[in-house]
């Protein structure tokens, strides 16, 4: 019986170190999945950026446009705060100098987004992870449409004539 007088509380001893590591796995695997979504939500911001702003058109009011429609893709998991920034997203329009017409490709790229860890249950304690710069580029939208037209009599090349229209 002195055996058993000893062993007394060690079941809970034991209960209480697992259920803390439990815990601290159990939050990490949160955190861990936050920032992915984060990270996938950046990939997905970049890309829309870029595709966006593939018509060229450079004006302060298309950027504003593209920043504050992607401003909540970014802020949706809760981890990045962009709400003082305006530089978190760069657009570059190749060749360098190009206009509205010669303009070829767009690059969008995400410029110092940081995301905020919150470990649960220890306030006060984030830490930052810079995301990485998720650059895209694509190739400038003409924005022409080709109109189709059938002659009703005779069918001359084919019988299509294409015409554009600006």
């Amino acid at each position: 019986m002195p055996k058993l007088k000893q062993q007394k509380g060690v079941v809970l001893l034991e209960f209480t170190l697992c259920f803390v590591i439990f815990w601290i796995v159990f939050i990490g695997v949160i955190e861990f999945s936050r920032t992915l979504v984060s990270w996938n939500a950046a990939q997905e911001a970049t890309r829309m950026a870029a595709k966006m702003a593939s018509t060229c058109d450079k004006s302060a009011d298309q950027s504003s446009r593209i920043r504050s429609n992607l401003r909540y893709l970014l802020q949706s998991a809760g981890q990045v705060d962009l709400r003082e920034r305006i530089d978190w997203l760069e657009l570059e329009y190749f060749p360098v100098g190009c206009t509205a017409n010669t303009c070829e490709q767009v690059q969008a790229r995400l410029n110092d987004v940081r995301l905020q860890l919150m470990f649960s249950g220890f306030a006060g304690f984030p830490v930052e992870i810079l995301l990485p710069e998720n650059r895209t580029t694509v190739m400038r939208e003409s924005m022409q449409n080709f109109l189709v037209s059938i002659p009703s009599s005779g069918i001359p090349n084919g019988g299509l004539n294409a015409e554009t229209c600006q």
